[in-house]
């Protein structure tokens, strides 16, 4: 294994994706030349707030790339990852959203008019969104049709090589954890179906998350629930849909 010194910066670089002749990565990195406002800061981390940001004119021998954050698809929160469609030149990718959250009232005489309860708080939820790539732009910018951020998150977006299955990550109730893998299929008239959770030979007690499809169709992904090195470990399985062979721990390095 080699540093890709030429992606990597001294803040969160992750999510690559290949994109055209280049690479699009989720970061939190500045910018250079490029002025950062207050609302621009996430104050957890003291750092801009993750973007995705294309890479061109990759050359890894010098180590040099041009770098440009997509102002077209990134919103004001943490943006990223992202998964890439060749064959509809669509990318779809997550998105955060403050959402408020109010507690249960703490007087709970129905006959009162005195309302105690507190002011809501804002939670971060996820949300998955996509868009049409063409000439150069990024345009026609959707939510996932499944979003529900008032309840739980979804994110985390995987493209089947036929473009038609997303696979996904989320907290939504009746999984087998605190996230899952789920996946929606794309059906003749452009909308995504209702989420299915990808079954209980992958998804644990854990947490899978950041789940990636390759060329022949294996599905990549981290867990804490299986058997592992400790914290997130990367497993393989073969398979689709909810129907999967038992996950294969990549093991050291």
């Amino acid at each position: 294994m080699e540093n890709a010194d030429v992606f990597n910066s001294e803040n969160a670089d992750f999510g690559i994706m290949p994109f055209g002749d280049g690479f699009i990565l989720t970061s939190d990195r500045r910018i250079k030349g490029r002025s950062y406002g207050p609302n621009e800061i996430y104050g957890w981390t003291g750092k801009p707030y993750l973007k995705l940001i294309h890479f061109s004119d990759v050359n890894v021998n010098n180590n040099t790339a041009k770098t440009k954050i997509i102002d077209d698809v990134n919103n004001d929160f943490h943006n990223g990852p992202s998964a890439f469609d060749e064959l509809s030149n669509t990318v779809y990718f997550t998105r955060t959203k403050m959402v408020r959250i109010r507690k249960s009232p703490m007087n709970t005489d129905p006959t009162s008019w005195i309302d105690y309860a507190p002011k809501g708080e804002f939670v971060s939820r996820l949300e998955i969104y996509y868009a049409t790539h063409n000439k150069g732009s990024w345009s026609d910018i959707k939510p996932f049709e499944h979003n529900k951020a008032e309840n739980y998150s979804i994110g985390h977006p995987a493209i089947s090589p036929c473009g038609k299955i997303m696979y996904f990550v989320s907290d939504m109730p009746e999984g087998f954890g605190g996230t899952d893998i789920y996946f929606s299929l794309l059906g003749d008239d452009g909308r995504w179906s209702k989420p299915q959770n990808a079954g209980e030979n992958i998804n644990t007690e854990g947490n899978e998350v950041f789940p990636y499809i390759d060329d022949d169709g294996t599905l990549f992904f981290s867990s804490n629930g299986h058997p592992g090195m400790g914290g997130l470990d990367i497993f393989k399985t073969t398979g689709a849909k909810d129907k999967w062979s038992f996950p294969e721990n990549l093991k050291y390095p």
